[in-house]
Formats: structure tokens, sequence, C-alpha cells
């Protein structure tokens, strides 16, 4: 089976609704848990360019579709511009699915913090999540297992604690996130159990 085949079933259900270019790159900010202001500021585009233009359905420009592409590369230009195929490369995979995005904007509100803040605060990778957030739970930030934050005998919440607790932390996030690829391969059959 295709390793895209969670990201094609998505798009298959979602094209009916959106199979215009303004509502791919609608989909693709959605997919990707970012706002379109992100999109706007990533691309160098003026506050309020593509907001205006998915609100009213109206063309934008070539050269923000090119730094659409040139910023990123993950997604493919053939489904941006036409529609056709999977809205990301066969290569790239993404970290996060959208249960996890969704625990993700969970966290945020429970946080105070908005999804930007936090993909500022820790690049959304496992070590600056666990370095910035130790106490948020990695087993129910991968999988919705457990509660959201770890609470330790003695231990406050807001305690950031030392290196040693940091490396072990970032350790287990990525044993976490290795046991959850595999699965998924297995799943998708790339690859056999054992």
């Amino acid at each position: 089976m295709d390793k895209n085949f969670y990201s094609c079933k998505y798009l298959v259900e979602k094209i009916m609704i959106m199979d215009n270019f303004l509502g791919r790159i609608s989909l693709f900010i959605e997919k990707e848990g970012v706002s379109v202001g992100y999109v706007e500021k990533k691309i160098g585009a003026s506050k309020g360019v593509l907001y205006k233009a998915i609100s009213n359905k109206t063309d934008i420009s070539t050269k923000w579709v090119r730094a659409m592409l040139e910023n990123f590369p993950h997604i493919s230009s053939e489904w941006l511009l036409t529609g056709k195929g999977c809205m990301y490369k066969d290569e790239y995979k993404p970290m996060y699915d959208d249960e996890t995005r969704n625990r993700i904007r969970s966290f945020c509100q429970t946080y105070g913090l908005s999804v930007d803040d936090f993909r500022k605060d820790t690049g959304l990778t496992l070590e600056g999540i666990a370095k910035k957030y130790p106490n948020l739970n990695p087993n129910w930030l991968l999988y919705g297992a457990g509660d959201m934050f770890i609470h330790s005998v003695g231990e406050s919440a807001t305690d950031g604690g030392d290196s040693d607790r940091y490396r072990k932390r970032v350790e287990e996030l990525e044993r976490l996130v290795e046991q959850k690829d595999r699965m998924l391969e297995i799943l998708m059959g790339t690859k056999k159990e054992g």
C-alpha cells in the first residue's frame, strides 16, 4: 500500500468539497495545522493577501504560489496546481497526524497559547516540546493515552527539571515516535512485522 494512503484518503474526502486552487490552499493550511497568517508571513505576503483571496474566492499572484512551493518544499506542486495526486511529495511523511495536531491545539487552548506561538516556542520538534513543556505527557500527545500532563510526587507543573531528566524525556519521545512510525508502516503494508 502506498505510504501516502492516509493523506490521499483525507484528500479524497476533502476534495469533493474543495476542488479549486484556493480550496487546496485552505486544505493544506488545515492539514498543516497552521494559520493563514502564518503562511502569509512565511511566504512574505502582506497580512490578509491569502485570507482575502480565500474568503472572496479571488485569484492570487503566481509569485505567492511560487513562494508557497519554495517555503513548503514538502507540498506537491502537481497537487497544489491541479489537484491531481497527493498533497505531499512521496518522500515527505508528516511528523504529526490529524489526531496529534488536535491534541496540540487542545494543549495550546489549555495553556492559553496560539498554535503559532507553540510552533515558535518548540519548532514542533520532540526536543523542543520536551524542553519547553517538560510536563506534557508524550503518550497523550502522540497517542491520546493518559493525562495531558505528567505529575510526579513533589514536582510542580512549572518545574523545568535538570539536564538528565530532559535528556531522558527526549529519548522517551523519540522512542514513542519510532514505535508509532513502525506501527504505521505495518498497518500500511510497507514493512513486515517482527
